[in-house]
Order: C-alpha cells, then sequence, then structure tokens
C-alpha cells in the first residue's frame, strides 16, 4: 500500500529500487513507533507476491497486477464507490427489461449471458458489501452513543436520531430494490417463455429444413433457461444478503428501545437523588460547626452479616517422604522353571508339527488315515495323551476345509488305547486330484 501510495503521488517512479523499498520499511517502521522490521524477510515476500524484476535492468523492481488487484480491494472495502448509491438505481441500470428489447436470443445473451453479466453480478454484490459495512458501521456508532457519559440528553438524541436516519433510508431503499428485482424476475420469466411459445407455434418438421428449425428453436430455448436460471440462483443469494441486512436494521429499532430504556433509567435516578436532598435538606440543621440531622431523618443501618469459617478436622502438616524405588531380587529358580515350560512347549509344537507333515505326506501317497489308529501312533510313540489329542486335532482343522482332502465321519464310536477315550470314527483320504497331482 505504501508502495503503491508514493507511486500514485509521484514520490517513486514505477519502477523503483531496493532502496525504495528499504526507506519506505524505515518510514513504516518511524509511523508505528516501531523496530525496523525483517528486511530481507519482507523483501523475500514481496518478490513472491507482490513485486517483479524489470527485465534487463537489475535491481529495479514493479508492483505485480496480483498487488494492484488486492491494493484496489482494500480501497474498495475502505471507501466503497457505492456507499451513497441507491441499490434501486444500481439494479434498475444492470437489469431492467424494456419492451421489445430482444428479438433474438442473440440479443438475449448479449444483454443477460452468463459472460456478458459477470461485471453486473460483481458491481451488485459490491453495492451489497458496502451497505453491510455501512450498518455494521452504524451499529457501532449508536452502542457508542450508548454507552457515552459525556453527552447530554439532547446531544444523545440529536446523534441518535442522525444515525437512525440511515436506517429508515437504508430500509427504503432495500424494499424498492427487492421491489425492482421481482420485476425483473417477472420480465425475464416472460421473455424465456416466449422461446418456449415459438416451439409450441411450429408446426410438426416433415422435412431436413424444418427439423433443422426446430432443433434451433429448442436451443434457443435452452439458452433462455439457462440464463434465467443462473441469474434466478443469483438473485437468491442476494435475497438472503439482503435478509441479513434487514436484520441489522430490525436491531438497530432495539437499540432505540435501549435509548428509551436508558432515558427512563437517568430520568428515575435523577429523581431519587433529588428526593434525597430534599429530605436531607428538610432534616438537616447546622449546630456547633456540624451539620446534625433530626430523629425523624430514616437512617438506615448498614446490613452486617456475621462471617463463619468451617475448619478442617484434621490438618496435615507433616510432610510426606517420597517414595523409594525397591529392588526386586532375582529368582533364579522361578526362572529356569519358567524357561523349561517354554521350552517344552516350543518342543511340543514342533513334534505335532513334525506329525503332521508325516501324515500329510501319507495322504499325498494315497494312504487314508484312520485318526483313532492314527492318534495311537502318536501316543505310543511320544508317550504323552495332550501331544497326541492336540495332534490329532490339527489333523481334522488341516484336512476338513481344505479341497484336497476327504474327511468322512462316520456315527460310530472308537475307543483309544490306554487313554479311556472314545471319539467318532473319522477316516481321511486324499482326493484324487490331489494324488495324481
Amino acid at each position: 500500500m505504501a508502495l503503491h501510495e508514493k507511486i500514485s503521488r509521484k514520490q517513486i517512479p514505477e519502477y523503483f529500487t531496493d532502496s525504495d523499498i528499504r526507506v519506505t520499511l524505515e518510514e513504516l517502521a518511524a509511523r508505528f513507533n516501531q523496530s525496523v522490521w525483517q528486511t530481507d524477510r519482507i523483501m523475500k515476500t514481496l518478490n513472491y507476491f507482490f513485486i517483479k524484476n524489470v527485465p534487463d535492468q537489475f535491481g529495479k523492481y514493479y508492483l505485480s497486477d496480483y498487488a494492484r488487484r488486492v491494493v484496489k480491494l482494500i480501497e474498495n472495502k475502505l471507501e466503497n464507490p457505492y456507499k451513497n448509491y441507491p441499490l434501486r438505481e444500481t439494479f434498475q441500470k444492470y437489469f431492467t427489461i424494456r419492451t421489445g428489447e430482444f428479438k433474438t436470443i442473440h440479443d438475449l445473451e448479449i444483454r443477460f449471458g452468463r459472460d456478458f453479466v459477470s461485471p453486473y453480478k460483481n458491481v451488485i454484490e459490491n453495492h451489497l458489501d458496502g451497505l453491510q459495512d455501512e450498518l455494521q458501521e452504524a451499529h457501532h456508532k449508536l452502542s457508542d452513543i450508548l454507552i457515552s457519559e459525556q453527552l447530554t440528553a439532547i446531544q444523545m438524541v440529536h446523534q441518535f436520531v442522525l444515525v437512525f436516519n440511515r436506517f429508515g433510508e437504508r430500509a427504503e431503499d432495500i424494499g424498492n430494490a427487492i421491489h425492482t428485482k421481482d420485476r425483473f424476475l417477472v420480465n425475464l420469466h416472460e421473455e424465456t417463455d416466449k422461446f418456449y411459445q415459438y416451439i409450441m407455434e411450429s408446426q410438426t418438421p416433415e422435412n431436413d429444413e424444418e427439423i433443422e428449425q426446430i432443433n434451433k428453436l429448442r436451443a434457443d430455448w435452452a439458452i433462455a433457461s439457462e440464463i434465467y436460471n443462473d441469474l434466478s440462483s443469483f438473485f437468491e443469494s442476494v435475497d438472503q444478503k439482503l435478509a441479513l441486512i434487514h436484520k441489522q436494521i430490525l436491531y438497530a429499532t432495539e437499540k432505540l428501545l435501549e435509548l428509551q430504556e436508558n432515558f427512563s433509567t437517568r430520568s428515575n435516578f435523577r429523581l431519587a437523588i433529588k428526593r434525597i436532598l430534599n429530605k436531607t435538606l428538610d432534616q438537616a440543621a447546622y449546630e456547633k460547626g456540624d451539620v446534625a440531622f433530626s430523629a425523624a431523618f430514616p437512617l438506615k443501618n448498614i446490613p452486617n452479616d456475621k462471617v463463619q469459617f468451617f475448619y478442617p478436622d484434621y490438618y496435615f502438616f507433616i510432610v510426606q517422604k517420597a517414595g523409594q524405588l525397591i529392588e526386586i531380587l532375582r529368582d533364579e529358580a522361578y526362572e529356569q522353571e519358567q524357561k523349561q515350560i517354554i521350552e517344552n512347549q516350543s518342543r511340543q509344537a514342533e513334534i505335532i508339527n513334525e506329525w503332521l507333515l508325516s501324515a500329510l505326506d501319507e495322504l499325498a501317497a494315497g494312504k487314508e488315515i484312520l485318526l483313532d489308529h492314527w492318534i495311537n501312533r502318536v501316543y505310543s510313540s511320544e508317550n504323552s495323551i495332550d501331544l497326541a489329542l492336540y495332534a490329532g486335532f490339527e489333523l481334522v482343522q488341516r484336512t476338513v476345509n481344505e479341497k484336497d482332502y476327504q474327511v468322512d465321519i462316520q456315527n460310530s464310536l472308537e475307543t483309544l488305547t490306554d487313554m479311556k477315550l472314545q471319539l467318532w470314527k473319522i477316516r481321511i483320504t486324499s482326493r484324487p486330484s490331489a494324488t495324481l497331482s
């Protein structure tokens, strides 16, 4: 902003130098009573976004298009050009349809097509933003007037009326703008219906020329409908913004009620003070160099209430000692016992796996396995009931869900030798395809 301002005032050329930037930063630091900023970091940011190097001129820069757009945006935000321009006139200027204005779809598209109407939309949006900022500023002024303790009642009312009149003018302007907008949408809808009416009035096509003509009419109606839908959607967003602005105006009426309440409170307070003063003067007398009141003067005692303190039953004055870490001694016997259990479990898993691989090899060779006989073999070899049963369960689990094996279960109990256990008669075989492979 400072560089743009200097360029506008011809204080520095349009192609400025590095020293111009540094001098500007020093001036800004002095203006705001701050230390000199980190010039190198700021120069890096400026080079990335806001300034560009001048070709073939080392050490010279110019403001980028992005920087100029940002400056323009800030200027419009601070001094909106549409702030004092009626909203209704903006609507009438850009969104008014005259009788017989559109002869062809080309005329309608040039006037209100998406690409042609975009600048008009921006004007309306900027106007609404300026209106919102203006009303927001007026709200702050009303709040400052209400909380001011230095203004008299007459001054407060005068300033309040000046600000509040602005709300009344804007409310009337918004109502007129809404009426103009609604009338425009009605007229635009009528123009769109004309193109649809052309289609309805055309006869059934009988040759290629008539077919081409009816297709052109349909295309024209599609373009007109798209234009209407686009503007209708835009004005829906405008209605939402106008509704928010209308709420701001209604909120301003609450400030008026607050002003009335403020006056009422002030007047009641002053009347109460006046009554107290009159009562005091009536009952006071000057005696022996001091003011004395008669017995009829209504004195009131200062309210007093005894404060009770509730003490706790116990006091913990002893500071607790910090806990100490206790080193647990190593139990070698327990350690060896657990290691032995882990080794036995690991060895048991290895043995079960060896028996499973042996059984799968037998099945692959085309042999059949009777589960009770196979468990007895494992038990005879390893002399462990748990290991034999685990191996049998693992074998069934491994083969029952495999397509290469077939598990037949018969409703007949078989007794396991020396185990006092019985289980169903289970035969496991390999399917022919698995055997051949």
